[in-house]
């Protein structure tokens, strides 16, 4: 099975799917979690809870590569790409979202909890049980399995404005889709990795691999400090 890639980027154009959405969050920020981001670490694990996965905590040097990115796409008019695969390699996973209107407007029209509902709306279009994923030409699960995903114990984002447009940038730690790899499981996921090159743009994620960035310090997982 080739699973569908946490490095998608969304365009809300439209609702495509209807999921089946955990009960709404309160918009008020989780610790270390900034104000501007209120409801996004709340909004993830939610979706997270309703699997059983592990709550994900914020991590200032994610947010920092989000945002980074989230600037840099800014200048593209708020164009919707990912950044380089070079950048990330085995240290991010990416989900990237962006809202645009027909004229200019002030401030963010979305909350952090509308960016992350509309990335796990493609729960509308994924098997738990086979790990397959039914999305419609164009669209993929992707976003959803990397906000649920065992693999990812924490986030950071990052978010831009345009003249009619606005980005959103979410940096997951260590990244969370794997090929053929179930994104949520009980046991250690690192078991769940096959010895083969994994999905991901070429980044090289392999079982070896990230048993042996897993076990570097400074690899990717914040230090308790950056969390």
């Amino acid at each position: 099975m080739r699973s569908s890639c946490c490095l998608a980027a969304l365009i809300l154009l439209s609702t495509a799917c209807t999921p089946s959405l955990p009960p709404p969050v309160q918009l008020t920020a989780a610790p270390g979690e900034p104000a501007a981001f209120a409801g996004m670490l709340a909004a993830h694990n939610r979706w997270r809870a309703a699997v059983g996965t592990p709550p994900l905590g914020w991590s200032p040097s994610a947010a920092s590569h989000a945002q980074a990115w989230a600037d840099e796409l800014a200048t593209r008019n708020c164009e919707i790409s990912h950044s380089p695969a070079s950048d990330r390699s085995l240290i991010w996973g990416e989900n990237v979202y962006g809202y645009r209107r027909g004229g200019d407007y002030q401030g963010f029209r979305r909350s952090a909890t509308d960016v992350v509902d509309l990335w796990a709306s493609e729960q509308a279009w994924y098997d738990p049980g086979t790990h397959a994923c039914a999305a419609p030409a164009g669209e993929v699960c992707g976003h959803y399995t990397q906000v649920v995903s065992t693999y990812s114990s924490h986030v950071g984002c990052g978010r831009a404005r345009c003249k009619a447009a606005e980005v959103w940038v979410c940096n997951y730690s260590p990244p969370g889709n794997y090929d053929d790899a179930p994104p949520f499981q009980a046991e250690d996921p690192i078991d769940g990795i096959r010895d083969s090159p994994l999905h991901g743009g070429g980044a090289g994620r392999t079982r070896a691999a990230l048993s042996k960035w897993r076990s570097s310090p400074g690899a990717g997982v914040p230090a308790p400090s950056d969390r």
